[in-house]
């Protein structure tokens, strides 16, 4: 998290003294984890029970979600997953992958690639009978994500699309309860 000032008692930075980043999604329980004097930082979001709409495109599926707004500065990302149940509603095929990624942008189709992806790559999840578990992480592969956040903050976004058989209208991705999505960071404030 952002130092802005350090403690007048110790001389040292403590978690108070960081910029934290905030959830704008309702009904979402945010923590924050590390060791109070360190620079690196994690945010855990529960997810659970929150239910996004799968806009219907053709016979696609897609839905972009902010989940973070950042304070402005450089923000470096050390590691981000997704994990939990979730379900898909009845306008979903009931055996349809369902794609998930981290990006700094939504998307809006059901091709996640480019800025939609750009946090955490694009992972399909097996949906069966319309369920199925999200298991989605940066790997060793993954480029460690920086973000110049000065003079635009960076957003964070959760996307999810599925390919095929979104069939006569809009559906939904519901998330089961204890599903999360956790973010190590540090960000160094302007």
């Amino acid at each position: 998290m952002a130092l802005t000032v350090l403690d007048t008692q110790s001389g040292f930075a403590t978690r108070q003294n960081y910029i934290k980043p905030t959830c704008p999604v309702s009904g979402v329980n945010v923590k924050f984890r590390g060791n109070e004097f360190d620079e690196v930082q994690t945010v855990e979001l529960d997810i659970g029970g929150q239910a996004l709409t799968l806009t219907k495109s053709s016979a696609t599926g897609y839905n972009g979600t902010k989940i973070l707004d950042f304070p402005a500065g450089h923000v470096t990302i050390l590691s981000a997953y997704i994990s939990g149940g979730v379900t898909t509603g009845a306008n979903s095929g009931a055996s349809e992958a369902l794609l998930c990624s981290l990006g700094s942008t939504g998307t809006s189709d059901a091709t996640l690639d480019s800025t939609d992806v750009n946090i955490l790559p694009s992972t399909s999840t097996t949906i069966s009978s319309r369920a199925g578990t999200v298991r989605a992480g940066m790997t060793t592969a993954t480029s460690t994500p920086r973000f110049d956040g000065t003079s635009s903050a960076l957003d964070v976004y959760l996307n999810l699309a599925q390919a095929a058989n979104v069939t006569t209208g809009d559906s939904s991705a519901t998330f089961s309860s204890g599903a999360k999505i956790c973010i190590s960071y540090i960000i160094n404030v302007v």
